[in-house]
């Protein structure tokens, strides 16, 4: 919706050079620009949040060790240690660079591709999470996740 946003400004812009109609280039560029400005305040919310919040957790700013075995994930840091059934993620993805699992709707936990040694490793950690979440299967890259 930015975007399109933008687009509306460039087109009025466009307009404003085409033409000497000042009026009807200044009742609608208003419009678009209080537009851009809400969608992109929009956008920089959620941007704005997860930097606090990567500012403020300390648990977050410290290495985290993760060990995976047939009972669930096991998660440590300098601050905290947690263990996670596999039957509690809510759902897994898979993008080019890493998975994400979901314990919940709001948040994810992050499992760079390179955590693995080799494709074998790899290949072997997807079959013990498919076994471990089905009938959940593990949601392959949209056009997005391809590209990350």
């Amino acid at each position: 919706m930015t975007l399109v946003s933008l687009f509306g400004l460039l087109l009025v812009a466009l307009v404003a050079v085409l033409t000497s109609d000042l009026e009807v280039v200044r009742s609608t560029s208003i419009p678009l620009l209080l537009l851009f400005a809400f969608w992109a305040f929009l956008a920089w919310v959620p941007y704005r949040g997860a930097r606090r919040q990567l500012q403020t957790n300390i648990s977050l700013t410290q290495p985290i060790t993760s060990a995976f075995s047939s009972e669930g994930i096991h998660r440590a840091g300098s601050q905290f240690s947690s263990d996670l059934s596999y039957k509690a993620l809510w759902e897994v993805r898979e993008t080019k660079s890493l998975f994400l699992l979901y314990p919940g709707a709001g948040s994810a936990i992050l499992l760079p591709k390179r955590f693995f040694n080799d494709t074998a490793q790899e290949n072997d950690w997807r079959v013990l999470i498919e076994t471990q979440i089905a009938p959940k299967r593990i949601a392959k890259p949209g056009l997005l996740g391809r590209r990350l």
